[in-house]
């Protein structure tokens, strides 16, 4: 899947809409890099995962709000952990 053109697709179709969106990425992963979390946690991470890290960014954030003064209209926050947050033990960080 090609992840950045979907997401690129999302935020021009909101932009059209007059929704503004807020998009923040990290750098993208290396393969090494996602070796050595999937060597730490003895599980190797799923194809569509790998290739959004790989592809987008080790750690992303897209939020949406149609009216932040009518939170009943639709809103939309989707977030992806970095590597190591994403494997690191609750409570550990």
């Amino acid at each position: 899947m090609d992840y950045r053109s979907l997401i690129d697709t999302v935020c021009r179709r909101l932009k059209g809409l007059g929704i503004g969106c807020e998009v923040e990425a990290g750098k993208v992963a290396t393969e090494r890099a996602i070796a050595k979390i999937e060597d730490k946690i003895k599980v190797r991470l799923p194809p569509e995962l790998r290739a959004f890290y790989l592809t987008v960014g080790d750690g992303y954030s897209l939020a949406w709000q149609a009216d932040a003064e009518d939170l009943n209209l639709p809103f939309a926050n989707l977030q992806i952990p970095t590597l190591k947050l994403a494997c690191t033990p609750a409570g550990a960080e």
